[in-house]
């Protein structure tokens, strides 16, 4: 029993930021990894809070604007690494 909560708790639990395959979205500092304060500040820039020269990579259309779609897949990059297909869930 211990064991499920414990997996369920590690997929809840958002990471530090993962290194991935390259720059994703919202990695602000060009690292390779996005990081809890970049997600922050890519979310800032969504809400109009911030501009979006505070993290240009937040916004991968190019638009002036950062998406709640790419918000989305910042969190994403955030958990499973930069340009890296997370895993999908199997039917049972």
């Amino acid at each position: 029993m211990w064991f499920g909560a414990a997996v369920v708790l590690a997929l809840l639990v958002p990471s530090p930021g993962v290194a991935g395959l390259g720059p994703g979205i919202a990695d602000c500092d060009g690292d390779g990894r996005v990081a809890v304060a970049e997600l922050i500040r890519a979310v800032r820039v969504a809400l109009g809070q911030a501009d979006v020269s505070a993290c240009a990579s937040a916004d991968s259309s190019g638009n002036g604007r950062v998406s709640i779609a790419e918000i989305t897949q910042a969190i994403i990059d955030s958990l499973y690494g930069c340009n890296v297909v997370p895993p999908t869930r199997t039917p049972t």
